[in-house]
Formats: structure tokens, sequence, C-alpha cells
């Protein structure tokens, strides 16, 4: 028995079939199918199958399937056909071909009556939308004390004030011109002439920080006093009197330094130049009669001056402060002009300097003199002559507001 299984298993074409393998049938569509040897189209040709012949597969390599074949001399044998040759009829799915898409028409449109369109009604314009609230800022205030400053920012500064000026010899000639026509009359005055000496004054000031608790600061002003007197002369009627009006006006230009010991606290300390305009006017009255001096002169004058300060916070970066100080400054060589006027007489223009002098007057005293001459006095009963003085010394008060940017 062993030898008869041998014999058919050495037998020409014989080729057993694996169990467990799956079977792929195929059939030939192609009107003449070549087997081959190989999966080659250049291979043998093992035989030829027609179409609608049925053949077996056990794999299937690349474009090729492995079929067994019967020869027609005998036996079986495996080879090779072309995928293009046949279709899979079982074993393996065929490809499924997409159905065709069926198209269909639309159903024709119905055509229905248009309704009527509505009456258009006026619009109702938006309501304003509600004005939305500013939001609240989320920065910080400044961290300050009432009494400190904020360090290392420039400020301008906005002031108004008094002033008391010490004015000197414009004085002394108002009183001097009074006992003079005293003399001449032989009584004495029913007052004293009123001096010139408080005036107000206004300016600005910027304020530059630079290191440390010091800042520079550089400032203009304006000042003026004026008074006016009216006297008369013991046993003499009212129709015979004496009036004068001295008055003093000046624009001071500053240049200070400025320091800090505390906050809140500073001390100054600087430099003022002034332009300084001084005028006079004396007026005797005797009934009808009368003599009138009206002069103006002008000059410049530098001096310094000290003072010291406190500063609060209000709000923010503005502050209040208050400020006393004393300035030392002495205005000379005044130019100018005077007017001479006597009742029944023509006007008499004069041009020079403004002069202080004493002259005697009966009763072995001198009265004072200060007039514009073209030259300095001189003659007899003539003494202590020389240029005028404008003192613009004194102390000074100021309030006033600063802003700091």
């Amino acid at each position: 028995m062993i030898f008869i299984l041998i014999a058919i298993l050495l037998a020409p074409g014989f080729v057993p079939r694996m169990p467990g393998a799956q079977v792929i049938t195929l059939q030939v569509t192609a009107e003449q199918a070549n087997i081959r040897e190989r999966p080659d189209i250049m291979s043998a040709v093992l035989k030829q199958v027609v179409t609608g012949a049925i053949l077996e597969a056990q794999k299937k390599e690349a474009e090729w399937y492995e079929v067994r074949v019967d020869l027609d001399a005998g036996g079986t044998v495996i080879g090779y056909v072309h995928e293009s040759l046949v279709r899979v009829v079982a074993g393996a799915p065929a490809e499924a071909r997409p159905a065709p898409k069926v198209v269909k028409e639309p159903p024709p449109e119905e055509v229905r009556p248009r309704p009527a369109e509505p009456e258009e009604k006026p619009k109702t314009p938006p309501a304003e939308p509600a004005p939305r609230r500013p939001e609240p800022s989320t920065t910080a205030p400044e961290s300050r004390t009432a009494w400190e400053p904020a360090a290392g920012r420039a400020s301008v500064s906005l002031w108004y004030g008094g002033r008391y000026a010490v004015v000197g010899d414009l004085n002394d000639g108002a009183e001097g011109m009074a006992d003079y026509f005293a003399s001449q009359l032989g009584v004495k005055k029913s007052s004293d002439v009123g001096s010139v000496h408080f005036g107000r004054s206004f300016g600005a000031e910027y304020r530059r920080p630079l290191v440390g608790g010091l800042a520079a600061a550089v400032g203009a002003g304006y000042f003026s006093a004026e008074r006016s007197s009216t006297l008369g002369y013991e046993g003499r009627p009212t129709t015979t009197r004496f009036l004068t009006t001295p008055s003093v006006r000046a624009i001071p230009v500053s240049l200070s330094l400025l320091f800090y010991p505390v906050p809140g606290i500073y001390v100054k300390a600087g430099a003022e130049l002034a332009f300084a305009h001084c005028e006079y006017l004396y007026r005797f009255e005797d009934g009808a009669a009368s003599r009138e001096w009206e002069g103006k002169a002008n000059a410049i004058g530098l001096g310094y001056e000290l003072a010291g300060g406190l500063e609060r916070v209000v709000a923010g970066r503005v502050s209040v402060f208050a400020e006393a100080g004393y300035r030392k400054l002495r205005v000379g060589g005044l130019e100018g002009e005077e007017i001479y006027r006597e009742s029944g007489k023509t006007d008499v223009a004069t041009e020079g300097n403004l002069y202080f002098s004493r002259s005697a007057v009966p009763g072995g005293s001198t009265v004072a003199e200060v007039l514009i001459q073209p030259a300095i006095p001189g003659g007899t009963g003539v003494v202590e002559a020389r240029k005028a003085e404008l003192s613009l010394s004194g102390l000074s008060l100021r309030i006033g507001l600063k802003i700091e940017f």
C-alpha cells in the first residue's frame, strides 16, 4: 500500500491541494485566456482556456491568479492567469460597482397667486442706548501727605499779596514841600503828609527741581503803591491847602534757589531785578492862585530776596502756599521829566535826574526837596544835594496756588 502512494505522489503532473487553503473560483471572461508557467507576460503558456471556463485559484500574486488546470496530455499543473482575463465568482467578494445615478427632474413649479404686500408701517427709530457711566479709575492715588509736594516735578505758582516798601526820598520830598509852604505862610501845618509804603503785588513763578531738596525758580511780578494827602494850615482859610500824591510802581524779575529741609516747608534766596517807576505831584492852592510840580522818573535796580514758605496739598497736583519774605533793593539814577504849572503862567517842562536836596527856610531850619532838575542843585542855602534814590526794600507776604505738571 505504501508503495502505491509513493508511486502516485511521484507521478508527473500531480499537484497536491493544501488542506485549509481558501479556493477562489474564477470564470474566464476573455475569448481565450493563456495559463502561463510564471506570473509574467513573457513566460511559457501551459494551456489556453476559452471564455466561460471555470478555474480554481489558491492565491493571488499582484495582478496574477495562481490556478490549477488539467493538461490535455493528462495530469494537473499550477499556472498563472492575468486578472484582466477572468472574474471572481466565488471565494472572494467581487468589487462593488456603484449604481448609476437616476436623475429625476423636479416636478413643474406650481404657480400660486402672489399675496398682496402689506402696507409698510413707519419704522420707529431705535431708542438711544443709555449713556455708560465712566469706569472707575483703577490707578491708585498718589501716596502723599497733605504737607508733602510731589518730588521731581516742575510747577507754576500764581500768587497775590502785599508788600511794604521804605520808598525813602520820595516821601521826604512830599513832607518837605508841605513844610516849605508852611514856612512861607509863617504858620504850622494842620497835619503831616501821609507816606506811601504799603502796596499790592501779584505775579507768577516757575519752579524746576534740581537734586535732593533743591529747586530753582524764576518769577516775575507787579508792585504798586500810592498815597494821596491833603492838608491845611492853621489860621488860614480852607481854600489854602497843600495836596500831594507820591506813587511807586515796579516790575520785579527774580531768580531764586529753594531748599526744602522737610516736606512742605521751604526757604528761598535769590536775586531780584526791578524796573522801577515813580511819580510825584505837589500842589499848593491859596484861593484862586496855585502852583504845581508833576514829575515822572524811571530806573532799574538790583537787589536780593530772602523768604520762607509753607505748602499744603489740596488735590492731586494742586497745592496752596503762604510765603513771607524780605527784599533789599534800592534804585538810583532815576531819570524823567517834570512839568511846573503856575496860575497865569505858561507850563515849564524840565528833563533830567531826580535829585534830593535840603534848602534853608526862615527860622534856621531846612526842608527836603525832591525834584527833577537838569543838574545837581546848588546855591545859597542848598545842602546835601545828591541824586535821589527809591527804596523798594521791605517785607512782603504772599499767598498763592501751585500747580505741578
